[in-house]
């Protein structure tokens, strides 16, 4: 096992008349034994970063460590990683024996040790009663499972996966989640994962890598991430449904309260904000409040602050264990995820409870949190994002 380590690392593709910054000065620390998820858009530069670190892209500029040595110009046969890709890449004409043992034996591995390690593997990923078949008598979560062997009996340093489980359903994408969480608490190799797909993303990171524009915009827990954003982008991406924004500015109402003004519509802030904001009157703030911190009048209580306002739902969608219904509030379509119980119709006014204890302000310009508490405006960045406005993004 070992850590992995970027310092600076640039990827560019293009002509110097028409570059792309796929991976932009990117700096992360990935501690020996970690599971990390990268997590982003399409055209983010998680993929790329993953394919640098395997020596399957070379960095414009840049180091990669991997266990404490430098392994930036080195062969990918020399880096001890394996890497599971999205597409199986299992040799068809080989059998599941053949395609696990495959690495090893070109390895020249002696032949009983071969074996010992097809068998061990297979047995541990419940696929040892396959071992003869061909891929294409294989289900796709049978072929996952071999490529997840097939990086395994290699018993390498790092793991890097480039998201494995995108071609599976619904059903067989969860099963594989827990089997994958299993396998790193039983072999706790440190592992680099790639996805698209925050569930994935949020379910088996110790820690998550925000990516956007082949910035890094946010590192932390799933908890971390999810509750305390550190820009618009995090905010949006984080969460289904996703956050409501709503644009808006800074101003007081008859009796001195801290307000925000959103259109037409006004609401008074927690006092808790006025140091943060109170200087700050008719600038342009980005207000961002949860689907779940709104809650209907015979719904659960959401606590803190609640400002009730009256709204008639354009959209109401019964989901089983909620309802999310689609309202306008100051010129701006907000959803509300609401307990089933709460008698929700579309066209009828309905109060709703809005919890602004669980707010958040964010910078328009900058996209930057405007954290409690600070007196700056906006806020100085945090130590774990990388602002989505740096101008190196845009060379």
């Amino acid at each position: 096992m070992a850590d992995v380590k970027a310092e600076s690392l640039t990827k560019i593709f293009g002509t110097r008349n028409s570059e792309v910054y796929a991976v932009n000065s990117l700096d992360i620390d990935i501690r020996d034994g970690e599971f990390v998820v990268f997590v982003g858009p399409s055209g983010s530069g998680k993929t790329t970063f993953l394919r640098l670190v395997a020596g399957l892209e070379v960095a414009t500029s840049g180091h990669i460590f991997i266990g404490g040595q430098d392994v930036t110009t080195r062969h990918p046969r020399a880096r001890r990683v394996a890497m599971v890709f999205q597409d199986y890449a299992l040799y068809p004409h080989m059998s599941v024996r053949e395609n696990l043992s495959f690495a090893l034996r070109n390895l020249k591995y002696p032949r009983r040790e071969i074996e010992a390690r097809v068998q061990q593997v297979a047995a541990m990923l419940q696929i040892d009663m396959l071992l003869a078949r061909k891929p294409r008598e294989l289900s796709g979560g049978q072929r996952q499972r071999v490529a997840v062997g097939r990086a395994i009996v290699r018993n390498p340093e790092v793991y890097l996966f480039d998201e494995p489980l995108s071609n599976l359903d619904a059903k067989l994408r969860t099963q594989m989640r827990v089997e994958l969480a299993q396998l790193h608490h039983q072999l706790q190799t440190t592992t680099i994962y790639v996805t698209h797909d925050q569930v994935e993303a949020m379910t088996l990171g110790e820690r998550i890598v925000l990516m956007n524009d082949g910035v890094i915009q946010q590192v932390g827990t799933a908890r971390q991430i999810y509750e305390e954003p550190q820009s618009i982008f995090v905010a949006g991406f984080i969460g289904a449904p996703p956050m409501n924004m709503l644009d808006g500015e800074l101003s007081r109402n008859g009796s001195g309260q801290l307000c925000a003004q959103f259109g037409d519509r006004q609401l008074e802030l927690p006092g808790k904000f006025a140091a943060s904001y109170g200087k700050q009157l008719d600038k342009p703030v980005v207000l961002g409040l949860r689907p779940e911190h709104i809650s209907g009048s015979n719904g659960r209580d959401p606590g803190g602050s609640g400002i009730q306002v009256p709204v008639r739902p354009t959209v109401v969608e019964m989901l089983g264990e909620y309802i999310l219904a689609y309202f306008e509030f100051g010129g701006t379509l907000l959803t509300a995820k609401l307990d089933p119980d709460v008698d929700c119709r579309v066209g009828e006014t309905i109060e709703l409870t809005l919890n602004l204890d669980k707010m958040h302000l964010f910078e328009p310009e900058t996209g930057r949190v405007i954290p409690p508490g600070n007196e700056t405006w906006p806020g100085q960045p945090n130590d774990c994002i990388i602002a989505a406005h740096n101008d190196r993004t845009r060379r």
